[in-house]
């Protein structure tokens, strides 16, 4: 574990969903000796998480507690995962969020689903994708 949490300049905490997590096809990404484990949360009951198919999306818009875990991450590994979730192509982009049950006023990091079609750039994402209802990508994934 990283001795100096909180003093690498650029470092970060995400909040990670889908793929991921612990356990999850794209975990390996966070496995590395920058990136430090800190515990499961969840968002505040004001996001929707929908099945994109082989991941999910959040949305910072909603009704729903988003369950996942915290990490540290330093600057070259947080400009790595931004590359893996397709930052600069407008895929997702990375947004602060509220988590549950983490030290407050400690500003979290997501990567919020922009979407990929023209009901998605206008925000309506009602019978496009499935929605995720327990807010789990556990409960949808199939082991991905």
């Amino acid at each position: 574990m990283q001795s100096s949490i909180g003093s690498n300049v650029g470092a970060v905490y995400l909040f990670v969903y889908g793929t991921l997590k612990t356990g999850h096809i794209n975990h390996a990404l966070l496995r590395t000796s920058s990136a430090v484990y800190i515990c499961e949360a969840k968002t505040e009951a004001s996001c929707t998480l929908i099945n994109l198919g082989l991941y999910p999306g959040l949305i910072t818009s909603g009704n729903t507690e988003v369950k996942g875990e915290i990490w540290y991450v330093d600057a070259a590994l947080l400009e790595r995962l931004d590359t893996f979730e397709n930052v600069s192509n407008g895929l997702f982009t990375r947004k602060s969020i509220a988590v549950q049950e983490f030290v407050p006023n400690v500003q979290s990091y997501v990567w919020h689903f922009n979407g990929c079609s023209e009901h998605a750039t206008k925000g309506d994402y009602q019978g496009e994708f499935p929605t995720i209802s327990s807010g789990n990508w556990d409960d949808a994934c199939g082991g991905l």
